[in-house]
């Protein structure tokens, strides 16, 4: 199979990209309101402090094992480690 190597390998992938497109969109949602209300300073760090809620909410948590970039050994890097060495 040709495109075999680019399908997800997890079942829930499409679950979980769905979940950080909605992070990452209040995420942005909050720092427009961060940006309207920038000249009063309660809600600025109202926002400032949801903006950051929402950047969280959106990492992988590397203790459980969740997909990422970091759960698995990117060829690029072991490659570039390699030549380095």
């Amino acid at each position: 199979m040709l495109f075999g190597k680019l399908l997800p390998r997890e079942g829930n992938f499409f679950e979980l990209f769905n979940q950080h497109g909605d992070h990452i969109a209040e995420g942005a949602r909050a720092f427009i309101r961060l940006i309207q209300h920038y000249a009063d300073p309660e809600l600025r760090d109202k926002h400032a402090s949801e903006v950051g809620n929402a950047e969280r909410a959106g990492r992988p948590d590397h203790r459980r094992g969740a997909t990422g970039c970091c759960t698995r050994p990117s060829s690029r890097r072991s490659t570039a480690s390699r030549s380095t060495a």
